[in-house]
């Protein structure tokens, strides 16, 4: 979803992981799927899967991914029907625990390591905002809360952004697609935030916290529905992004996918490839084998959800 993630632990301590999350923090690099430029031969559960992403998700997920969970009514148009699914697996939780445990018992540490930093994605549609706006003139966007923190620990929140989602008919790059503009968390928002341990059914959203000012440029996300996930991919392959935490720029790298399981949620997954380099080219973040954060949802009342103690 800019600044930069985890598709499913982490180099947990130390100057450079704090580093990387705080750089991840400034950027926003979505995606769960890769593209086909981003071929790789991907390890897991100790088993080697040489089949491009795209082909075969199942090399990744142990779950099964149907693509007809919660059918529409048939008089919905095509547009109302894409944003409902859409917008029916964009919230809850999602988290790569598996993902990292596995590459850390398979010695590829975080990072440089070649594995994954253990990283979950709250995402909470804000209905009070989306219909405040729909009384302003603009009854079809719809607005979602992403927050991303370390270790299943919500207190090592490392990025917070607002998502904008409307229907695009006929785009003249991706045709029938959702954008997703993405916005920074204005300063008292934060503070409201925090104030209610992250709800954001506690916050009172207003028109100012989507102001023009508060949009990244040049980072809108374009989805579109493939038989079993939406894909989202920026623009251009990379963007030049101003790092506030390294002070500098870097290029930007990301491709996000959102699958769909059986009803229930069972199989849903977020996907993000997001990875950072300075300009010369040389690893700022991210996985190095540009292998996805693979993140399955789990439920509002998982360990990695409420920020209690990992069981033993």
């Amino acid at each position: 979803m800019q600044s930069p993630p985890s598709t499913t632990g982490m180099a947990r301590r130390g100057l450079s992981a704090a580093l990387h999350l705080a750089v991840v923090a400034s950027t926003f690099a979505y995606s769960p799927g890769v593209p086909a430029r981003h071929r790789t031969a991907v390890a897991t559960n100790q088993a080697v899967c040489t089949t491009p992403l795209r082909q075969h998700p199942s090399c990744l997920m142990s779950t099964s991914l149907a693509p007809s969970v919660g059918v529409e009514p048939l008089e919905a148009s095509p547009e109302a029907m894409l944003m409902s699914r859409f917008t029916r697996l964009f919230r809850g939780h999602f988290d790569n625990v598996g993902q990292a445990d596995a590459d850390m018992a398979a010695g590829r540490g975080p990072r440089t390591g070649g594995g994954h930093e253990h990283i979950h994605c709250h995402l909470q549609p804000l209905q009070q905002l989306s219909s405040s706006l729909a009384e302003g003139g603009d009854p079809a966007k719809r607005y979602v809360l992403a927050s991303y923190y370390a270790d299943g620990q919500p207190d090592k929140l490392f990025r917070e952004r607002i998502y904008e989602l409307s229907w695009c008919g006929d785009d003249a790059q991706f045709g029938a697609c959702i954008q997703m503009q993405i916005f920074r968390v204005r300063e008292q928002t934060v503070e409201a935030l925090r104030a209610a341990s992250g709800d954001a059914g506690r916050v009172s959203w207003e028109p100012d916290d989507v102001d023009d000012a508060l949009l990244i440029p040049d980072c809108s996300v374009y989805w579109r529905w493939l038989g079993e996930r939406f894909e989202g991919e920026m623009r251009t392959e990379s963007i030049v992004v101003r790092s506030p935490v390294l002070k500098r720029d870097i290029i930007v790298r990301d491709d996000v996918a959102l699958w769909e399981g059986r009803a229930g949620g069972d199989g849903d997954a977020l996907w993000c490839n997001d990875r950072g380099t300075e300009m010369d080219g040389s690893y700022v973040y991210g996985n190095i084998h540009d292998i996805p954060y693979q993140m399955q949802r789990v439920a509002s009342d998982h360990w990695t959800a409420t920020g209690s103690p990992r069981p033993p």
